[in-house]
């Protein structure tokens, strides 16, 4: 692996003395400004090295403060360019902060920093924590690929006659495409683990803030695609996530049979779940988990990624009735994270007018909802209705704007279509291939001509919201 450091030149002695040693010590081939050659245009190799990171270094010295502070300088704009690479990447990549002096900045206030400001010997020690834990990473990535097929049953693929239809067939994608999931989530950095990582952060506030107690049980809806497991063994040896080792019943369910073979396979001896089992957020309640778990209930639910493929509002209330009874009476907590309305809102702009090209008349009305609001939702406001109507209390609720940057629509086109064609061709499932070719081809080619009139270039910045929700149970 190899780690961009972005420095102060002020302070190159000490990087040069401690921070590299203690890279190599943790097998991470360093890179230096100083390693340009003479010639060498600064700008174009610091960008091609940064391009080319698995990690990023930044050594938060006094005097790299001062350049952070008066937002000018090398360092100002190292420090942009990498935040930059880490939120757009679409591989792995790690930021990690050496904390030697002042505050951290806001800028990089959501990374974990290795505060070495008294103790410059644990810096040797944590950097092997994260490499070790990429390593992992990408061994699991690497079995993963090797690894033959669970032994689970297939599904066939279901019948669609309408909206209501349509979580049967997400189903039947993720069970299709399982294998490219999971390496996604083990290998980079997909939404599903941003979004586990950001709830487990609210959550550890509200039981600092004394609003949740802390839990000795929890269940991950959706275990297959969050993986929320593999992210708990990431965070659990940090102070603020101890309550983790504690945990006595750590319990996921899928409603994919692949996905959970997958999960299941390399969750040896129990190592991330203790119990996992088949079921479906839509049926499963207290009677599953007695069955499952022999308790009826758990005191933290996490739903990451998962209500949205319910996709209309009376089954998501449904499904929140069934969370709520499922949680312990004295104060368990529902943190969920939602995909809300407005995802994407110009690819579906687009996939709605060339299905609509293709569809007769009379079957136009009955997707029109689905094409328009794909998750049955109008943003933060509902969800917060539902989860009252359902006898919640509310601790937070947030939807947070994440843009995501294509350096093509072509790429966005083929990255949707690769992660969901199933669910969002539904409409047009019965028609001949080469007619599904058709739309793809025109949904792309309305990309082209909308950005080149937008920005007289071809890329696609994805509209990307976020609901997050904690929800404790009140009686």
């Amino acid at each position: 692996m190899h780690a961009f450091i972005s420095l102060s030149h002020h302070d190159l002695a000490f990087v040069r003395g401690t921070v590299v040693p203690a890279l190599r010590n943790a097998a991470i081939d360093p890179w230096l400004y100083d390693a340009a050659v003479p010639g060498d245009n600064w700008v174009e190799a610091v960008l091609r090295h940064i391009g080319d990171g698995d990690w990023f270094i930044v050594t938060l010295t006094e005097t790299f403060q001062e350049s952070i502070s008066q937002r000018r300088g090398a360092c100002y704009t190292e420090l942009l360019w990498i935040v930059d690479q880490v939120a757009t990447s679409r591989r792995k990549c790690r930021l990690i902060i050496i904390w030697c002096a002042g505050e951290v900045p806001d800028l990089l206030r959501t990374w974990n920093a290795i505060d070495v400001r008294s103790d410059m010997g644990r810096l040797e020690s944590e950097l092997k924590r994260a490499a070790d834990a990429d390593r992992a990473a990408s061994t699991i990535s690497e079995n993963c690929a090797k690894a033959p097929p669970a032994p689970v049953r297939a599904l066939k693929r279901p019948e669609v006659a309408g909206p209501i239809d349509l979580p049967e067939l997400a189903r039947y994608n993720f069970n299709s495409n399982a294998r490219k999931y999971f390496r996604s989530i083990v290998a980079g950095k997909p939404m599903q683990r941003d979004n586990a990582e950001v709830l487990l952060r609210h959550f550890c506030g509200l039981m600092e803030a004394g609003k949740a107690r802390r839990p000795e049980t929890w269940l991950d809806a959706g275990c297959g695609t969050g993986l929320l497991a593999y992210l708990f063994d990431d965070l659990k040896g940090r102070s603020e996530f101890a309550w983790m080792n504690d945990c006595r019943v750590r319990a996921g369910f899928d409603y994919a049979p692949e996905m959970l073979g997958i999960v299941n396979a390399f969750n040896q001896e129990g190592h991330w779940y203790t119990h996992t089992f088949e079921a479906d957020l839509r049926y499963c309640g207290s009677d599953t988990l007695m069955r499952e778990l022999h308790q009826s209930k758990v005191d933290l639910i996490v739903a990451n990624n998962v209500v949205h493929w319910l996709f209309s509002e009376d089954v998501i209330e449904k499904c929140f009735s069934r969370m709520y009874e499922m949680l312990d009476r004295n104060g368990g907590c529902l943190a969920a994270s939602i995909a809300a309305v407005g995802t994407g809102s110009e690819f579906f702009r687009a996939y709605r007018a060339e299905v609509e090209e293709r569809l007769p008349p009379t079957e136009q009305d009955r997707w029109r909802r689905h094409l328009q609001n794909p998750i049955g939702l109008q943003g933060v406001d509902a969800v917060v209705d539902i989860a009252r109507r359902c006898r919640f209390r509310i601790e937070r609720a947030q939807q947070v704007y994440e843009p995501k940057e294509f350096d093509s629509t072509d790429e966005y086109v083929r990255d949707v279509r690769a992660y969901g064609e199933e669910v969002l061709m539904a409409p047009l499932l019965g028609l001949p291939s080469v007619d599904r070719e058709q739309v793809w081809s025109g949904i792309a080619r309305r990309f082209r001509e909308l950005n080149r009139a937008k920005f007289n270039q071809n890329r696609y910045v994805h509209n990307q919201f976020v609901i997050y929700l904690l929800a404790v149970r009140h009686d």
